[in-house]
């Protein structure tokens, strides 16, 4: 039986500013891991974290970034 870990997932797709930006609200996990070329961000794009508390954001081939 495969029971997913996460309790909800939305993925939704606005009009595009051009902009290198992720927004991204979590709760209840602590460590996410998100693939840039997927997201369509660069290890240099800003990442909009809301979170209930303190969770790390790990983008492939890209440091390590803590929020909360």
């Amino acid at each position: 039986m495969l029971i997913s870990a996460y309790t909800y997932e939305q993925r939704t797709t606005g009009q595009r500013t051009g902009r290198q930006q992720l927004d991204v609200t979590a709760t209840n996990i602590s460590t996410a891991t998100v693939d840039p070329a997927q997201a369509k961000v660069t290890c240099d794009g800003d990442l909009n974290m809301t979170t209930d508390a303190a969770l790390t954001v790990r983008m492939i081939g890209c440091p390590d970034r803590t929020f909360g």
